[in-house]
Order: C-alpha cells, then sequence, then structure tokens
C-alpha cells in the first residue's frame, strides 16, 4: 500500500491535477521549466509546483507557509479527507486509459529542482511589487523611475524592507539580489528589465540600480536593460548572450563603471559577442564619477 502512495505522488502530474480537480489555471508567463506557477480563477489560492530529485511532485502555497506538500496534501489541505478517502480519489489518475474530460489546457512537465532552488523560489513568491523605496530615494532614483513600465514588476521588497532584483538564468528564477541601506546579497544570474517588441538597443550595467539611474539620467527610448550584479562568470557569459540574441537587430550599450573592473568587463562582453552581427557602444560615467548612480546622485545634488 505504501507503494501506492509513492506512485500517487511521483505518477500522477500535480499541475494536471490541480487544474482539473481544483480549477487551477497556468500562469505561463510566471512558471518556469522547474516550477509551475498556478492560481484559482478567483485568485483565492495561488500555488507553485515543483519536482523533487525523489521524483514527487510538490507545492507551495504562496499566501499560506503552512500549505505545502504532495499531492496527498493537497487535496487533504483542501477537503479535510481521511487517507483512505484520498487514496480513493486517486486510484483512477493512476490508471493511464481514464479519461480526465476536466483537464482544461496543456500542462507541460516540470524539470527536477534543487532544494536551493525551491527555497529561492518560496522566497520569490512572496515578495511584493516595488512602488517606493526610501533606499532608493537616498540613491536618487524616484518614485517615477519605479513606476515605469520598463520596470514595472522587475522590482521586489521583502518583509525587512529588502529591495530585492530577481536573477534570471535558463530555469526561471536563480538568485534574488537585495539591497538595504546595510546590506547586500545574492546568487548571481542576470536582472533585465521588461522587453518589448520595439525596443531597439539593451543597456548592460553592471548593477540593476545602475540600469535605473541610467534611465533617469537619459530615458532612452525603446531600450531595455541588464544587469549582472558585478562578477563574470561561464552563467555570466551565457545569460548576457541569451540577452542580446533575445531580438535581432538590438544595439548594445555597455554602461559599465568608470574603473579597471569596467573595463575589463568591457573586453569580456565585447570577446563574448565578437561573432554576432551587433553594434556595440561603451557609454562610462565621467571622470570624476565611478558609476551611473554617481553621477545621478551628484546630478540631483
Amino acid at each position: 500500500m505504501n507503494n501506492e502512495l509513492e506512485s500517487f505522488k511521483q505518477d500522477i502530474h500535480l499541475g494536471e491535477y490541480a487544474q482539473a480537480e481544483f480549477d487551477f489555471e497556468l500562469n505561463r508567463q510566471a512558471s518556469s521549466r522547474n516550477s509551475l506557477v498556478m492560481q484559482t480563477i478567483n485568485k483565492s489560492d495561488k500555488i507553485i509546483i515543483t519536482k523533487m530529485s525523489d521524483g514527487h511532485y510538490c507545492y507551495f502555497s504562496v499566501y499560506n507557509h503552512a500549505d505545502n506538500g504532495s499531492i496527498i496534501d493537497l487535496i487533504q489541505n483542501r477537503l479535510s479527507l481521511t487517507l483512505g478517502q484520498v487514496r480513493q480519489k486517486l486510484r483512477p489518475w493512476l490508471n493511464r486509459s481514464t479519461s480526465h474530460s476536466n483537464i482544461k489546457s496543456f500542462i507541460p512537465p516540470i524539470q527536477t529542482a534543487t532544494i536551493d532552488q525551491v527555497s529561492i523560489l518560496k522566497i520569490y513568491n512572496s515578495l511584493n511589487d516595488l512602488s517606493e523605496s526610501q533606499y532608493l530615494k537616498c540613491r536618487a532614483v524616484g518614485k517615477e523611475v519605479l513606476l515605469d513600465e520598463r520596470f514595472m514588476g522587475k522590482i521586489k521588497i521583502d518583509e525587512y524592507q529588502n529591495i530585492v532584483f530577481p536573477h534570471l538564468d535558463h530555469d526561471g528564477v536563480c538568485g534574488l539580489e537585495k539591497h538595504n541601506f546595510e546590506f547586500k546579497g545574492f546568487e548571481k544570474g542576470l536582472w533585465s528589465s521588461n522587453r518589448f517588441k520595439s525596443d531597439t538597443a539593451i543597456v548592460i550595467c553592471e548593477s540593476p540600480i545602475d540600469c535605473l539611474s541610467y534611465h533617469a539620467l537619459k530615458q532612452p527610448k525603446f531600450t531595455r536593460y541588464a544587469s549582472f550584479g558585478g562578477g563574470w562568470s561561464d552563467k555570466t557569459a551565457t545569460m548576457v548572450k541569451l540577452a542580446v540574441t533575445a531580438s535581432t537587430g538590438l544595439k548594445v550599450v555597455l554602461a559599465f563603471d568608470n574603473d579597471d573592473a569596467g573595463r575589463q568587463y568591457e573586453e569580456y562582453t565585447k570577446a563574448l559577442l565578437k561573432d554576432l552581427d551587433v553594434d556595440i557602444d561603451c557609454d562610462y560615467p565621467p571622470e570624476h564619477c565611478n558609476d551611473w548612480n554617481d553621477v545621478l546622485c551628484s546630478d540631483i545634488v
């Protein structure tokens, strides 16, 4: 009988079950290769579904930290059934010949997630969108920049009032760059602004705050932004190249810090993109400033 419980957890696609039995809908834009974001039509229930290394489908609720676990927990937490009653509900799902007519749309397979990835997803989905920040105000980044459609949904805030810039890799959110008056820490990937089909350029900076500062200072049209948070790695190179090649014909502007490290990043990036047919410009801060936030602050003052 315990083998049956294992089959429930491993062989029944939790996303398909959640859609068919509890009217969850897939948010394709927020989902990734190793996580599905699903929400009920009335938005009263929102869960993240992953698949662990033991093959179990697992979920956790965005709204209730105590609501998490396997498909068995999903059912018991919503219907208050006994384990025997849960078995009766799930047995037909183990029979692949059974037609589940209430599956409304295709739910994609999920790649295995690591414990670290699940931990980051839990934190990320507990964050709120940022609309104003005393910390960024002190860095001369005003509310009008934060509310610009270019950055909507790309800057978050946590329960400790840390400003959070989500970093992405091939699998979705891979790290969270956090800033506050006395704190900075994160796992690196690539932070990006929103992208639009009309974009003609991409500005690459060392930090997201420099991206916001550059935008506040120059307000270029049809321009997206990306930042790797300082420090170059194989993942950095891969994600920068993907960001540049995501759309054809983008002009690349390297807006790195005005120091030795910034010029080293310029060399790295130019070598990375040398085989691509792209125009690359370098735009360094003036000599008296180290980065674009220094320029913004000095301009305001």
